[in-house]
């Protein structure tokens, strides 16, 4: 091993501080993009690259919370679906049998199989 990589001390993280006032300010506001938040740390005097407050976004794996879609519950939505969900009687059936003649019928119950 290389004496230079044996000895090599990382240099300190630049982006220390920016980096806390942007998680701060994510956790107080959770449905702000980076975007927005890039506007909100240029108006608290951080001048940095857009880019850059996206890869850090990115690097402390944040994102937009989406808000969940409420369901509304209407009374009539509700009372039609429980009208669909009743069984109705087979109608045509019972059309078919009464239009066949009994002797076929039983012609045809006595059929082998």
């Amino acid at each position: 091993m290389e004496r230079s990589s044996y000895r090599y001390e990382p240099k300190p993280d630049r982006n220390a501080e920016l980096r806390d006032e942007l998680v701060k300010l994510a956790r107080q506001k959770p449905r702000y993009g980076y975007r927005r938040l890039h506007a909100l740390l240029s108006r608290r005097g951080h001048e940095v690259n857009v880019k850059r407050i996206y890869r850090l976004y990115v690097e402390e794996r944040m994102m937009v919370r989406r808000k969940r879609r409420k369901r509304l519950v209407r009374e009539r939505a509700a009372e039609s679906r429980l009208t669909r969900a009743r069984p109705r009687p087979q109608k045509h059936l019972s059309l078919f049998f009464s239009a066949v003649p009994v002797e076929l019928t039983k012609r045809l119950m006595q059929a082998p199989a």
